[in-house]
Formats: structure tokens, C-alpha cells, sequence
């Protein structure tokens, strides 16, 4: 989760000069999908479950709302289910995806664009030469380029 997306989530301190976004995540195995985010809000470690946890907003705090809505049992039932813990959790996320009411249709599937040009800016410098700044997104890294 990012300052730059969501400001009243996380706080302007978590901008720096190699997080210019203010990028906290959830745990410190950073783009694993796995228990450790379960694990370090039990014990208060790394990330402790990640800003919708420990947000200075209290009203953003949803997991930890969550979490402690049965004083953590369902979260310690689910940390003891290891590696486990994927198969109700990924169960659970379909369902939230796939809940459509049955009136709405559906358009054709959209797929992602490859390279997005992200804050990008056109500008005139002191000799009137046109100047195109901003950052390029490669939405993946399974594609070789010759």
C-alpha cells in the first residue's frame, strides 16, 4: 500500500528518497503469498500485518478490526494451518472476486497493458525544445526483449 495512492493510510513518513511512492507492505516476504503476514501480526514483528493494521488512522485499521472481531481466533486458526493457510484464504478471495449479482453482465475480459506510462509530463525547456518526462510500468518480466 502506498502514500501516494492512499494518504490517509499511510503516512507521508513512509515517502523517502528510494520509496518516492511511500510503499509499505504487508509482511517482509514481499510478493509471496503465504502466512508470514498472519505470523507478524500475532507476534509484532516485521510489518505486523501491514498498514490496514498499524495505520495511524484508526479508522483504516479494517484487518485488525477484523482480526480481532473473535479476540484473533480465526487468524491463530489459521496461522496453525501453515502453509495451509492458502487453501481457505485463496477459496475466500474467489468468492469475494466472483460475487456478482446475477442482473449485472459482465464485459469481455480485460487484459492488462503491458507498458504504462506512469506521471508523465510535456514541458517546454528554455529553448523551446518540447520535453517528455515520467516513468515507463512493465506490468511483467516473463517477456525477452531482443
Amino acid at each position: 500500500m502506498h502514500h501516494a495512492g492512499f494518504p490517509t493510510i499511510v503516512g507521508p513518513e513512509a515517502v523517502t528518497p528510494n520509496n518516492t511512492v511511500g510503499g509499505i507492505h504487508f509482511d517482509s516476504t514481499v510478493a509471496i503469498f503465504d502466512v508470514d503476514v498472519v505470523n507478524e501480526y500475532l507476534d509484532g514483528t516485521g510489518n505486523q500485518g501491514g498498514p490496514l493494521v498499524t495505520s495511524f488512522n484508526v479508522s483504516s485499521r479494517s484487518d485488525l478490526r477484523l482480526y480481532k472481531s473473535d479476540n484473533n481466533a480465526t487468524i491463530i486458526k489459521l496461522r496453525d494451518q501453515g502453509a495451509g493457510f492458502l487453501d481457505p484464504c485463496v477459496a475466500l478471495l474467489q468468492r469475494m472476486i466472483e460475487t456478482v449479482p446475477s442482473t449485472v453482465v459482465l464485459s469481455d475480459i480485460i487484459s492488462p497493458v503491458i507498458f504504462k506510462p506512469i506521471n508523465a509530463t510535456l514541458d517546454f525547456d528554455a529553448q523551446d525544445n518540447v520535453i517528455f518526462t515520467g516513468y515507463i510500468r512493465v506490468s511483467s518480466l516473463s517477456y525477452i526483449f531482443l
